[in-house]
Parts: structure tokens; sequence; C-alpha cells
């Protein structure tokens, strides 16, 4: 369900993009088109200034005439130089509308471009994140289907040995028994009982021991950015902690069997 919804995300993120590249394409086009419109409005500016100054020359060569041709000829340079004028500042109010214009999707496009780069990462950010999530489980299956696995195999094996052993034991404490008098089973009991307690404290010790170390490497686990090497720490100690834990309560029920081995023994004296 993580993976379809970490998908989904990325072909959103991928359409968003492709039409966030549209949008700066067409703005692409815009700008040129206004760079080109005004490229022709300053070639028509020059030639209009060109025409001005035409006009001033010949305003100021007609004005050296005395004749009525010449001041008619005066009066339509004047009108002509005034018409030329207004067009001018026409012009000028054009153009100066069409530099905002190309200095607005200059920094539309500027927009865009930092967006789909922040898409592009993002989705960089994604993948990462994927790949991350695929090694913890993969990591998280190995270590519960293999080592915790082959531990348990391997406890399951010392305990058979020790249940075992632990049988043999009994076996020859039965036949000692027929030659051990109550009193000297007695003591030999309290001496086992006394010996299983100090091995229980030992590892009931170790095993509180065992509880932080693994509290710790969980700490370590959540701020560390080497997660391989801290969680086969955490599966190790946490496997050690259960086996220590398994073991305690062996050696708490073989203390309890001893106690009431010992009240047997006492009822009988």
């Amino acid at each position: 369900m993580e993976l379809d919804r970490v998908k989904r995300e990325v072909q959103n993120l991928q359409k968003h993009l492709r039409e966030e590249e549209s949008q700066a394409e067409v703005f692409k086009r815009e700008t040129e088109e206004i760079a080109r419109e005004l490229e022709t409005q300053r070639s028509r500016f020059l030639e209009i200034s060109r025409q001005i100054r035409e006009a001033e020359r010949a305003v100021y060569e007609a004005s050296q005439a005395a004749s009525k041709r010449g001041e008619a000829i005066l009066q339509d340079l004047r009108e002509k130089r005034v018409h030329l004028t207004e067009e001018l500042s026409l012009m000028k109010k054009s153009k100066d509308t069409q530099t905002h214009a190309c200095k607005r999707g200059e920094r539309l496009h500027t927009f865009l471009r930092n967006r789909i780069s922040v898409y592009h990462k993002k989705e960089e950010i994604e993948r990462e994140r994927e790949k991350i999530r695929h090694l913890e489980d993969t990591l998280k299956e190995e270590l519960k289907g293999k080592t915790f696995q082959k531990r348990r195999e391997s406890d399951q094996k010392e305990d058979e040995k020790q249940t075992k052993k632990e049988e043999d034991e009994e076996e020859e404490e039965e036949q000692e028994e027929e030659e051990e008098s109550v009193n000297d089973r007695v003591r030999r009991l309290r001496s086992e009982c006394q010996r299983a307690k100090e091995k229980k404290a030992r590892l009931e010790g170790s095993l509180q021991t065992r509880v932080e170390r693994v509290k710790e490497i969980q700490k370590e686990l959540k701020s560390s950015a080497v997660y391989r090497h801290v969680e086969e720490k955490y599966q190790s100690a946490l496997v050690d902690a259960e086996t220590e834990l398994m073991a305690v309560k062996d050696l708490d029920r073989y203390h309890k069997a001893l106690d009431k081995a010992l009240m047997k023994y006492h009822s009988m004296k």
C-alpha cells in the first residue's frame, strides 16, 4: 500500500511537471514574441526620429524662405512634427508596457524553472526514500527469517543437551539417594539451592544489562544513519536477552523444585 501511494505521488508529480514545462514553453514563446515586437518598435522609433530630424531641418530651411509657399510648408511641417511627436510618445508608452510585460515574463519563466527543479528534487528524494524502505523491509525479513531462526535452533539444541544432562544428573542423584543419609541430602540440596539462587541473581543482572543495551540500541537506531549495523546489534542483543530470560525462567523452575524437595525432606525428618 505504501509503495502504491508513493507511485501515485510520483505520477502526480510527473504530471504537474509536464504541465509546468508546457507553461514554461508557452511563456518562453510569448517572451520571444514580445522581444521581436520591441525590436520592431525600436526600428520604427529610429525611423520616426530620423523623420523628425529631417522635418526640423526642413523647418529650418523653410524658415529662411520669405514666400507664402514657404510659410505654408512651414506650417505643414510643424503640424507633421506635432503629429510625429504624439505618435512617438504613444510608442514610448507602448515600449514601457512591453518592457514591463517582458520582465514579468522573465520572472515567471525563472519561477517555473525553479519549480521544475524542485519537482525533480522531490522525485529524487521519493526514490531514495523508497529504496530505504525497501532495504529496511529486506533487512527485517532477513533478520527475522534467518538470524533469529538460526539462534533459536541453536538454543533448542542447547536446551536439549541441558535437558539430557539434567536427566542424567537426576538418574545419578536417584542412585546416590540410596547411599546418602537424609541430613547429607538436605545439606547438598541446600548448597545446590544457594548456587541456583546466586546463578539466578547473576542471570537477572545480566538480563537487566541486556535490556538496557536493547534500549540504547533502539535509541541509536532512531538517530544513526548506518541502519544495517544498528539493526544487527539490536536483533543480536534482543535474541541474547530472550535467551537469558529463558535461562532465568528455567533456573527459577529448578529453584522451586529444590525448595519443594527440601520441604519434603524436612517433613520426613
